[in-house]
């Protein structure tokens, strides 16, 4: 156990003082009993932390020491459940949750379990041992918060949070098989395959270069380095070594892509679940997501996300060739042009006052999306704030194409409407009429009757802007930022590419069908029946067709 829960195992053999001192610590910690007002830290976060440090400690602990720990320990294991009916009462604050570890469900569950494995090894407890096992068996599954069918992962109801809670739930995880694997305890291969499912068909493809996509990690994108990818290099190489893990190909294909930045992994997936399509292909990561009724889009929870309003309806894009133009942004970014967005330009004082967003399911947004042979199509029919519009995402080749049509604004206010092309951290730019060149890649306006509005400036923010968690950290960085301002009834057609730009050509974008021909093939989405004409050619479709490569 502590060659896998302690770094300083060297540290312990060698150092009597600092042993002492660590010693100490903990007896001072169980005399002064800290509590924080929230639960997560009282009963996961800093039993977590302890369950660590006992389990290193192991034989150096005197029995008073070693009791005081495992009664802390109780508060968020599985064996307080075990205890129910028995005369021991547990002194948590009226907002815990008291002894109910073992029914919480995704992330928090399996930081439970972790807590009760540790809990087991500290104690020597077997039952405690067979009935986490059990536990965790149970817990790896297809459900609404967990991981899904497609490879998606989802938190807090129906709510993309591959990078956040999901990757948390492999950190807490994979040490649990590591341990267990070989033993008549071992997490069963069926179970397992389901969170390789999670790791290799989902979060490999929502990273680029070792950092998630923004939107996978939730409103944790607000925290300092919460996009990195790195931590999941220590559990995934823990998979590598236990025993009946398949598909260790791709799993070595990830760690490699995130640790030694050898991001060459190339695939194209819709995930349902989360209305997300990802593309990558020839060194650059796509991920458009969509919104429909029955998701979640962003959240706000616990003062963090309080500006991601923009980021709830849809038609949101990262764009990705280096991994670092997302990365630690949230203190400067304009809240209101969040890439691929239509929206308004808005304050933050007036992104503040929305209201009762993070929690609704009942999207007016309809969204669908289809892949095939290595290319990807999302369409959305995006609604907020009573402005509308068709939105559909062509991906091919590490090329995206992106189509808006038939934007109305049926409640005007004087505020200017922006559809955002990107707004991005970047190191140069090249910017010409409707031509921008920036870091290897490149955005093309494919709409004459447009004009993009390209800007390259530093900008000054802080960190407690959109985490009113946090001390207020003033941060710097320097922002390209692509808009095309709109009008009612308006349109847009662009490219993105980290290719010389490819030969795309706008066939149709209006209420009927959004078509391109890429090369000498045309990808389509029909949204009533209708006909393209090109070089001579007709192509007919039915409502809700998608055609690719025709």
């Amino acid at each position: 156990s502590n060659i896998i829960l302690c770094d300083g195992e060297e540290m312990l053999r060698t150092d009597k003082e600092k042993v002492e001192m660590l010693i100490g610590a903990l007896k001072y910690w169980i005399r002064k009993d800290p509590r924080s007002d929230n639960w997560w830290h009282n009963q996961i976060g800093a039993l977590g932390s302890l369950s660590n440090i006992a389990l290193a400690l192991g034989d150096y602990l005197d029995e008073k020491t070693a009791a005081g720990i495992e009664k802390l320990l109780r508060r968020g294991s599985f064996k307080t459940n075990l205890l129910l009916g028995e005369s021991e009462v547990y002194d948590l604050l009226p907002t815990q949750r008291y002894s109910t570890a073992d029914k919480w469900t995704g992330a928090n569950l399996i930081w439970g379990a972790a807590i009760s494995l540790k809990h087991a090894l500290f104690t020597e407890d077997e039952q405690l041992l067979f009935t986490t096992s059990k536990r965790i068996s149970e817990e790896i599954k297809y459900s609404t918060e967990g991981i899904q069918p497609d490879g998606g992962f989802c938190q807090h109801g129906p709510r993309w949070y591959s990078g956040g809670y999901g990757r948390s739930f492999v950190y807490e995880l994979s040490p649990m098989i590591f341990v267990l694997s070989g033993t008549s305890f071992e997490i069963p291969k069926e179970k397992t395959d389901i969170v390789l499912s999670h790791i290799v068909d989902g979060q490999r493809l929502m990273q680029r270069n070792g950092v998630f996509d923004f939107g996978a990690s939730g409103r944790e994108y607000v925290r300092c380095g919460a996009l990195s990818a790195s931590r999941l290099c220590a559990p995934i190489n823990l998979l590598l070594n236990s025993e009946g893990v398949s598909r260790k190909d791709e799993l070595s294909e990830l760690y490699s892509a995130i640790h030694d930045g050898k991001d060459e992994i190339e695939d194209t997936r819709y995930y349902d679940s989360i209305a997300l399509l990802a593309h990558k292909k020839n060194g650059i990561y796509f991920g458009i997501r969509g919104r429909r009724s029955g998701i979640l889009g962003a959240e706000h929870c616990n003062k963090e996300g309080v500006l991601s309003y923009n980021m709830t309806y849809g038609t949101v894009s990262c764009i990705m060739k280096s991994g670092k133009e997302y990365f630690d942004i949230a203190p400067v970014w304009d809240y209101s042009k969040i890439p691929g967005t239509t929206a308004r330009e808005e304050s933050d004082e007036e992104l503040l006052a929305k209201e009762n967003w993070s929690s609704n399911v009942n999207s007016p947004c309809t969204c669908r999306g289809k892949t095939q042979d290595g290319s990807g199509i999302l369409t959305e029919y995006a609604e907020h704030d009573g402005i509308s519009l068709l939105a559909t995402y062509f991906t091919f080749d590490g090329t995206l194409v992106c189509l808006g049509a038939d934007i109305k604004d049926s409640a005007p206010n004087g505020k200017k409407l922006y559809t955002t092309v990107d707004q991005r951290i970047a190191t140069e730019a090249k910017i010409e009429k409707n031509l921008v060149e920036s870091d290897g890649v490149t955005y093309k306006n494919l709409d004459e009757s447009t004009e993009f509005v390209s800007v390259i400036r530093e900008c000054e923010g802080d960190w407690q802007r959109n985490n009113l968690f946090l001390k207020s950290t003033p941060a710097k960085s320097t922002l390209l930022t692509i808009t095309i301002p709109e009008g009612d009834g308006g349109s847009y057609a662009y490219l993105v590419t980290a290719d010389k730009s490819p030969d795309v050509q706008v066939l149709q974008n209006d209420s009927v069908c959004q078509a391109i021909l890429a090369g000498e093939h045309v990808m389509a989405v029909f949204h009533k029946d209708g006909a393209i004409t090109y070089n001579g050619q007709t192509i007919s479709g039915k409502a809700n067709d998608f055609l690719f490569w025709q």
